[in-house]
């Protein structure tokens, strides 16, 4: 599956401009390499780049220190809306009342709206659609290569065929029966 490949390489992206700040830090593990020198390590453009650091310092796995940047223990996929990915579409297939409001969403999982949207544009740029498509969720593709990924990011489902069951109910048909006429 596509999605999945570009998972792993995300995560894998992300962990590689970790790993060039790291190995750059001097005595006080601090890099002060110039981005434009980062961006070079990195083989991605000087914008992409800053992008991505950007990103992991926005999320605590990089800090601003002395005129340079510090590694810290925090992880991509558990301290990132990487992490919220599984518990966006565990909800979705518990609670499809919510699938049109970002704003319920983060309510329900106790996050910041702007962490749902992040996590729906991981999940758009994965699988290409805004929406996960019930195909993939009724196979529970989706949600199981994520514990792949790393067990530990959401609670260990106890029985699979709930997810399936609450998938197949009418709700949730009907629901994406709504968005596709929407779309349409």
């Amino acid at each position: 599956m596509e999605g999945i490949q570009k998972i792993r390489d995300t995560i894998n992206s992300y962990e590689r401009l970790l790993e060039i700040i790291e190995k750059n830090a001097d005595g006080d593990n601090i890099c002060k390499l110039m981005k434009k020198e980062i961006s070079a390590l990195y083989g991605l453009s000087y914008t992409g780049t800053c992008k991505k650091l950007k990103f992991l310092l926005k999320y605590g796995l990089l800090e601003s220190v002395n005129g340079g940047i510090s590694r810290t223990e925090k992880k991509v996929v558990q301290d990132t809306p990487l992490s919220l990915l599984p518990k966006v579409l565990l909800l979705m297939a518990k609670e499809p009342e919510v699938y049109d409001s970002l704003k319920q969403q983060a309510e329900l999982l106790s996050v910041s709206m702007e962490d749902v949207q992040t996590a729906w544009g991981f999940y758009s740029y994965f699988f290409g659609s805004k929406y996960p498509q019930e195909e993939d969720l009724l196979q529970s593709r989706v949600i199981d290569t994520y514990y792949l990924i790393d067990a530990k990011m959401v609670e260990k489902i106890e029985n699979s065929e709930l997810i399936t069951n609450v998938l197949k109910s009418k709700s949730v048909s009907t629901k994406y029966a709504q968005r596709e006429e929407k779309n349409s």
